[in-house]
């Protein structure tokens, strides 16, 4: 069995590049979070923000019925990027999220909150590029 990545693809040329600095968890325009990870990051959100967690998770898996496409408005988009921020500054400043993952079914692999900072900025990124181009961004289950 394949693990899932949940995939944001930012808009633009597919030649360019997300605008920072290299990591495993994206290539040229996208993002790739493993879900077991995203799905723990929700969690993390839902334990340090509880009214938030409906809103990242509205916000970040787009509809089959437009080709899994989100297109935000620009205050939406500043407001997913302004709470990812919030997430990975409280992510820094806490014990273990790892502390969560009896939460997630099919959980694999362990990473330090550093790394799920990581994760984040890449989804940041993502969506600082749609805000940036006024474009929708595109998020999905692989």
């Amino acid at each position: 069995m394949s693990k899932r990545i949940r995939v944001f693809e930012a808009p633009g040329g597919e030649a360019a590049t997300l605008p920072i600095e290299p990591s495993m968890w994206h290539s040229e325009r996208s993002a790739y979070i493993p879900l077991d990870h995203w799905l723990l990051i929700l969690e993390f959100v839902r334990e340090i923000m509880p009214g938030k967690a409906d809103f990242l998770e509205n916000m970040t898996f787009g509809s089959y019925k437009y080709n899994y496409y989100l297109n935000l408005s620009k205050s939406e988009q500043t407001s997913i990027i302004d709470l990812l921020y919030s997430v990975q500054d409280k992510l820094r400043n806490s014990p273990s999220i790892l502390s969560l993952k009896d939460r997630v079914d099919d959980f694999y692999d362990e990473f330090e909150n550093e790394e799920y900072c990581k994760m984040i900025e890449a989804v940041i990124a993502v969506y600082e590029e749609a805000r940036r181009l006024q474009s929708p961004v595109c998020v999905y289950n692989d």
